[in-house]
């Protein structure tokens, strides 16, 4: 397998594909691609973004979208296709980020916020020996 870091139109595109399958595998339905677009136009021309394509032979078959902001880099989106799950393309992706960021001199790298109930998620996350932090959230309805 081979990773490839873009910044380009077309990886958010590839990137896209990917979301649809794995949006359909978990039964919701996909942002449209215009917000895909928008980050595209608005943080990825503002150098703030990276997407991380994972490749198995021609197939483009895990992607990930990493924000980025000062020495703070942010995991906002993972999608892979799932008849190549058992090569486990998503792993190396995360694995190829960290060392990105580790190499442009990052400070933090945060893997996003997961629901307390989603044990799977969670369980994925504490496995890459990360510090867990709870986000508290401000509602002012």
């Amino acid at each position: 397998m081979t990773v490839k870091i873009c910044h380009s139109l077309d990886s958010i595109k590839e990137y896209y594909r990917l979301h649809n399958l794995t949006r359909k595998k978990h039964g919701v339905p996909p942002q449209p691609f215009y917000f895909f677009n928008n980050i595209f136009r608005h943080i990825i021309g503002k150098n703030f973004e990276i997407v991380l394509l994972a490749y198995h032979k021609e197939n483009c078959i895990a992607g990930n979208v990493y924000f980025h902001y000062n020495k703070n880099a942010f995991y906002k989106y993972g999608a892979s296709d799932l008849q190549y799950q058992n090569l486990r393309a998503s792993n190396l992706v995360i694995w190829e980020a960290i060392k990105y960021y580790g190499k442009n001199n990052f400070q933090h790298f945060c893997f996003g916020r997961t629901d307390p109930e989603n044990k799977g998620l969670l369980q994925f996350k504490n496995g890459w020996g990360l510090e867990e932090t709870v986000i508290k959230y401000f509602n002012m309805i």
